[in-house]
């Protein structure tokens, strides 16, 4: 008696390309909305989550108007308030995290590049083995024929962006671009293993911005306090 139920919330998945799962999900919604209206409940909110995949590798990105119409179809009669989270399928491939190569260090079997951007920076690759992109950011007709494990310079063994991946020579200094990591890159990031923070950068056309500044050591360790009893 001390709940007032006014919304219902799904979710059914996160990096989704085909949308008829999608509409599956809210025919079962409306039905489950309309037996709790049936039943002295005045359903005002329903939140459709997100979900919507993006292209990282060779994935299709659903067509935004398509899913449009699916909500519009199946559960705009429903006369609620509707509440989407399309935070991925907005940003993912809005951007890119740069990095500079610090080190290459060529082996028999695998050569490993080491940049200066960590799992700290970006995590989902450490966190469940994500594939990201990545790509220099000079482009080069130079043939693809060395393999390179590109890593971070943390001393971790989940430290690790990308296996095997097949490019051109790269060099020392040289910028690479670990792409689609608009979304969950920065909110997932970390000053773990005491690395500041990475700047912030926004671009439109010739024009680029600071948005975040770049952390420092110092302003990591203005954080501390040290007990007045020590």
């Amino acid at each position: 008696p001390n709940i007032n139920l006014t919304g219902i919330t799904v979710h059914i998945g996160s990096q989704i390309t085909d949308l008829s799962p999608m509409r599956e999900a809210y025919k079962r919604l409306a039905k489950f909305v309309k037996m709790l209206n049936n039943n002295g409940f005045a359903i005002k909110n329903i939140d459709l989550g997100g979900g919507i995949g993006v292209t990282y590798e060779d994935e299709i990105q659903p067509c935004l108007l398509e899913y449009a119409n699916i909500v519009k179809e199946e559960v705009s009669h429903l006369n609620c308030k509707i509440i989407i989270e399309p935070g991925r399928s907005i940003s993912a491939n809005s951007g890119a995290l740069i990095s500079s190569v610090m080190y290459i260090k060529k082996g028999i079997a695998r050569n490993f590049m080491i940049l200066d951007a960590a799992m700290n920076d970006l995590m989902r690759p450490s966190l469940y083995d994500a594939y990201h992109p990545i790509i220099p950011v000079k482009e080069t007709s130079d043939k693809a024929d060395t393999n390179y494990d590109i890593v971070g310079p943390i001393c971790e063994s989940g430290d690790v962006f990308i296996k095997g991946q097949k490019m051109a020579e790269i060099l020392p200094n040289e910028l690479m671009a670990i792409m689609v990591s608009g979304a969950y890159g920065a909110v997932m990031s970390s000053n773990y293993n005491t690395r500041p923070l990475i700047p912030e950068i926004m671009v439109k056309g010739n024009k680029f911005a600071v948005i975040r500044e770049r952390q420092t050591v110092e302003d990591l360790l203005k954080w501390e306090k040290t007990p007045d009893w020590i």
